[in-house]
């Protein structure tokens, strides 16, 4: 299957002024001495929630000249730098994004801006390096803040690269803001035109204040949006088809990203051997992470929340992968996504095949804790596990059947889902809504060892749910219409209280959970399903056997008590591991 695309470049993020301090003037692509920070952003749009963290995560900030390399090291100092000078040392830097997008960058080379110094256009990298001697794009200075590079919504991407492989990028600070917007925007964006590329690294950056297009005419901009934002990996090879790799190796780490338009992290077109780690993102206008076609990666420890665009009636969801091929998404949290078409923490979308989604959180999701989707192309292999979710709304579990013949799975199972703990006080549409099912889509998956708790108005478990499109066994359900259950036709189901510590006390903080361990006279102690190959560990980072019956639920630990002066509301008598 041949893919094309419709190519609008890069594109950004959210709406806010350069605020109090602008700066002063811009020559030749450089904004002069006044030095920009963060707090001088200010945020218009206010369609977004303001998340609770203000100030940028101060995470390895390395400074890349006292870092031995093999090539040239060219240095740039927007106030003292000038573009006569050879740059390649601290006394003669460069000064403009100008000098520097001229160079072809070799194997070992590092081109170093100074902290505290603030330039303005784009920066456009030419050239490659090697798998053993990468090209990085770094700061160096012994204080300041992060060079800031702004693009100022007059360019499609501050920082961009096409056709460079083995390529770091680090420690800056990135916008690309104009009260006018005109078009699709990027903080950075990475392309491959000729040939696929390989050896992409983006970490320890602030990418932040990006706007762009959230419509296309009277409609919304579905795909050229999400193709934009903070961090865009997209391919432009022509004779591109689906499975094909276009970009090999690629880690986006430790990434601080907030308040642009589109997607915060967005990956199109093929990545292998992918990782996508410890990135915070909040107040996008869209979703935070999307993953697409995306091979045999990871996506883990990443926080994600106050995401979502109402504006537009179009669905968004935190985290999300489509088309993706045995990906592991794991030990995130989710939280605060705010859309009402969507709004779930996390989505394992259409075309998904062998996914493993287990050790997450999510907490707080408008639309609910997961959606899974089998609309298009074949969707089957998903495993999700040993998961917690807290107070998601809507309908905590949406499942999209296959309303196609040729999306059927024969002898493949498309869900297994099992020891989860979902507790929710929040109001209800339905408890697991299967969209699009009809007995000819045959058994879809597995449903065993859950925790199923409604804290509250008693609810239905959910539409379709007892039409047999489910094999359900050994879950605990509270809180439901007794008959609902009688009808899912489980053979061995607890209804009364699963005596969990200290339920719906978690809130903020992946490892902030403890509340969800289970008391010594819990009902759901050994009252499991041995499952094979079940990874070997629950959430807590306790063992989990193959040949001893396990509990229900996230928690395979042994059953607590109410420590001495045990603080309920906090919920806590330990941190969860991983």
């Amino acid at each position: 299957m041949k893919k094309t695309y419709k190519k609008s470049f890069y594109v950004g993020g959210v709406a806010f002024i350069i605020g109090a301090a602008f700066f002063i003037m811009a020559l030749m692509g450089v904004f002069q001495p006044k030095q920009t920070t963060s707090d001088e952003i200010v945020e218009v749009i206010s369609s977004v929630k303001e998340g609770e963290q203000e100030q940028v995560d101060k995470v390895a900030e390395m400074v890349d000249d006292d870092i031995p390399c093999s090539g040239s090291v060219y240095y740039v100092d927007a106030v003292n730098g000038n573009d006569a000078n050879d740059g390649l040392s601290k006394e003669s830097p460069f000064q403009t994004l100008r000098r520097v997008s001229s160079l072809v960058l070799e194997p070992g080379d590092r081109v170093l801006f100074k902290r505290g110094c603030v330039w303005n256009g784009n920066l456009s990298l030419h050239g490659n390096g090697s798998k053993d001697a990468p090209v990085v794009i770094g700061m160096y200075g012994e204080e300041g803040a992060k060079p800031l590079l702004n693009g100022c919504g007059e360019v499609m991407a501050t920082v961009s690269a096409m056709d460079f492989s083995h390529l770091t990028i680090r420690n800056l600070e990135i916008t690309n803001y104009s009260e006018k917007v005109t078009d699709y925007r990027r903080g950075i964006s990475i392309m491959s035109h000729e040939g696929p590329i390989a050896g992409i690294t983006i970490q320890n950056n602030y990418i932040h204040s990006v706007n762009s297009l959230a419509t296309d005419g009277d409609e919304p901009a579905l795909t050229s949006t999400r193709e934009h934002g903070g961090i865009g990996i997209d391919t432009e090879i022509l004779d591109w088809e689906f499975g094909d790799v276009a970009c090999d190796g690629l880690l986006i780490e430790n990434n601080r990203i907030e308040r642009v338009v589109g997607s915060g992290i967005v990956t199109y077109g093929g990545v292998d051997n992918g990782a996508v780690r410890n990135n915070i993102l909040n107040n996008v206008k869209g979703d935070c992470i999307l993953l697409r076609e995306f091979y045999n990666g990871v996506c883990e420890y990443n926080i994600a929340y106050s995401s979502g665009d109402n504006e537009q009636d179009y669905a968004y969801v935190n985290i999300w992968g489509i088309s993706t091929r045995n990906t592991t998404f794991q030990y995130n949290e989710s939280y605060d996504c705010l859309n009402y078409r969507d709004g779930q923490g996390y989505d394992l979308d259409n075309d998904c095949q062998n996914t493993l989604f287990q050790y997450n959180y999510s907490h707080d999701n408008l639309g609910g804790f997961i959606l899974t989707c089998d609309y298009f192309l074949q969707h089957y292999g998903s495993v999700i596990r040993y998961n917690i979710s807290e107070n998601d709304g809507g309908t905590p579990f949406k499942i999209c059947a296959p309303d196609k013949e040729e999306n059927h799975t024969p002898g493949k199972t498309k869900y297994e889902i099992y020891n989860n703990t979902v507790y929710t006080s929040a109001l209800l549409e339905e408890f697991i809504w299967v969209l699009e099912y009809t007995n000819d889509d045959g058994v879809l998956g597995n449903i065993y060892n859950n925790i199923f708790y409604i804290d509250g108005k008693e609810a239905d478990f959910g539409v379709n749910a007892s039409l047999g499109c489910f094999n359900y066994s050994n879950n605990c359900y509270y809180g439901f219409n007794e008959a609902d259950i009688f009808m899912l036709g489980d053979p061995n189901p607890i209804t009364e209280n699963p005596m969990l510590l200290a339920a719906g006390t978690a809130g903020v903080g992946r490892n902030n959970v403890d509340g969800y361990q289970l008391l010594q006279n819990s009902p759901c102690l050994n009252a499991g399903l041995l499952i094979p190959n079940n990874g070997g560990r629950d959430y807590w980072g306790n063992p989990v056997s193959d040949s001893e019956l396990p509990n229900l639920g996230a928690y395979e630990g042994e059953g607590v008590t109410y420590p001495e002066n045990f603080n309920y509301l906090a919920g806590k008598i330990g941190v969860a591991s991983g």
